[in-house]
């Protein structure tokens, strides 16, 4: 842990109109008109869950000092600024100088991080920042500056948690107001952070399909039953979606739901937006969306089985990225159906190809369904599969039932 010197500057999030203002003696005036004597605690999401960032301390005289949880030893502070820029807002800019002693040259970094932060006040004592921290760093030997963008929970003079939940309906209002196309502008319609759309795996074939789940972000104020939007530009509603799935309990429970069969159908190596909804009453609420792009275009994996037992596996996968590559395959066993799993090997953006041997599996070909060669993105987890293979037990199926 660390203590830190400080530039600070601020702005928030909230209504700048001046007709909610305090004329009436209605309405609260949220955000503090300066910090002196305060301490406000910082914390990030991980998994749904808070864990501590910062602590800034100002006392009466108006000098900061900063708890860093993540660092090692604290230099010295330098700047301070605080403004208040609405009822509901300020804007918050540090310098933090961070002591680091590393051997190794690679390990270096700039002593001084800058911090520029957003505060949204949803009530007097918590709220959200947006921060934006840039710093320098040696990477490969260059000297690199990084820039990154995270959302911190705020408190204010206590040890308890911010209300995540009040929050996150806060965060989503504010972005529903902010898309220009009206939806934020209704008042049936609400915007929440509670639940994100999961993808789970994308196959390709004549009728590509995208099978979708939910991430959980709050464990309270969550909906019994959603429904999900699809379409081709963000944002996507149950008014202009091109795919309408209707609400059922089964993600929320923790199974996927299947895009691109039933009647729908989806489009080969298409961008496509998937935005979760309910609707409660007269009111709609819609959750975060996730996007993911179709297999035949940016992600191309194919498979195709030779005369032996062998299948030839070829892949093309031009978006930068670290993907596992792997076999699936159906099998027939004397106990029932099963899967065989099989990873092959860990490769980057580009194109390649190899064969596989079905006897690896341990299964002989006759038992074989059909076999998949997939690649999983590890930085998203979606797996993008082939289309499916015909092992010589699925061939079989497939004469009878012509027959």
């Amino acid at each position: 842990m660390m203590m830190v010197c400080v530039a600070l500057c601020t702005t928030g999030c909230g209504s700048d109109s001046d007709e909610d203002g305090t004329t009436d003696g209605t309405h609260e005036d949220m955000a503090l008109e300066n910090l002196n004597g305060h301490e406000l605690k910082f914390y990030y999401e991980y998994e749904g869950k808070l864990y501590r960032a910062m602590a800034l301390y100002v006392d009466k005289q108006g000098t900061p000092n900063v708890l860093s949880y993540s660092a090692v030893q604290m230099i010295g502070v330098t700047k301070y600024a605080y403004v208040k820029t609405s009822q509901s807002k300020a804007t918050v800019s540090m310098t933090v100088m961070y002591y680091q002693a590393s051997p190794d040259p690679e390990g270096w970094s700039d002593p001084w991080h800058q911090y520029d932060m957003e505060l949204n006040f949803v009530s007097g004592n918590q709220g959200y920042a947006k921060v934006t921290t840039q710093y320098k760093t040696l990477v490969n030997g260059l000297l690199t500056t990084v820039k990154k963008d995270d959302l911190w929970y705020f408190k204010i003079d206590s040890d308890e948690l911010p209300d995540k939940t009040l929050i996150d309906i806060c965060i989503g209002n504010s972005e529903g107001n902010d898309d220009g196309d009206g939806e934020g502008n209704s008042e049936n319609v609400v915007t929440s952070k509670a639940l994100k759309t999961k993808v789970n795996f994308v196959q390709d074939g004549e009728r590509p399909c995208i099978a979708v789940g939910l991430t959980k972000n709050s464990t309270t104020g969550l909906p019994d039953k959603t429904g999900f939007c699809i379409g081709t530009s963000p944002k996507p509603t149950i008014e202009n979606a091109i795919i309408k799935l209707n609400e059922n309990d089964e993600c929320l429970n923790g199974f996927s739901r299947i895009i691109g069969n039933s009647g729908t159908t989806l489009k080969r190596g298409t961008t496509y937006y998937i935005r979760p909804y309910h609707k409660t009453g007269n009111k709609i609420i819609y959750y975060e969306e996730t996007s993911v792009e179709t297999p035949g275009k940016n992600y191309i994996l194919t498979i195709t089985p030779t005369l032996t037992k062998y299948y030839n596996l070829d892949y093309n996968l031009k978006k930068e990225g670290t993907y596992t590559l792997g076999i699936t395959c159906k099998v027939k066993t004397a106990n029932g159906d099963k899967y065989y799993r099989e990873e092959l090997k860990t490769v980057g953006k580009g194109s390649g190809s190899m064969s596989w041997d079905s006897s690896k599996s341990g299964y002989d070909l006759e038992d074989i369904y059909y076999i998949e060669f997939n690649a999983r993105d590890k930085a998203t987890g979606i797996l993008y599969i082939s289309d499916m293979a015909s092992g010589r037990a699925g061939a079989k199926a497939q004469l009878k039932t012509k027959n």
